[in-house]
């Protein structure tokens, strides 16, 4: 699978672990990425922070791969925090259409499809 804009750092760490290679952080390299602390959405005091992109495509990107990532490595700390946290955050702020968005994108994360051309409005 081809992922881009969200969890590509992910999936290639998990690789590089997986094949018993040697990895590190080069501390002379100047990284530049774009704030995103305006995606970032506390709750419960903080103990847990849901991402919520910027825009419907990101949205998707962002939900679907996080979803694939946490089925894939069987990562149940990701699943749990998502399916309470993205759940909460959207329908406190009542915001249904974001909710079945997030359920649609997750969903098809879980089962590995949705990685085509972007989906239409």
């Amino acid at each position: 699978m081809k992922f881009f804009i969200r969890g590509d750092e992910v999936d290639f760490l998990a690789r590089v672990r997986k094949a018993g290679l040697t990895y590190g952080t080069l501390a002379t390299v100047a990284v530049r990425h774009p704030a995103t602390w305006s995606e970032m959405k506390p709750i419960f005091g903080g103990f847990i922070t849901p991402v919520i992109p910027e825009g419907d495509f990101k949205r998707f990107s962002y939900f679907r791969n996080r979803a694939y990532l946490a089925r894939k490595y069987r990562n149940l700390r990701w699943f749990g925090a998502d399916v309470i946290g993205f759940p909460y955050w959207f329908l406190t702020q009542r915001d249904f259409k974001g909710l079945r968005a997030w359920f649609a994108a997750y969903s098809a994360g879980l089962r590995g499809t949705g990685f085509g051309p972007p989906p239409s409005s």
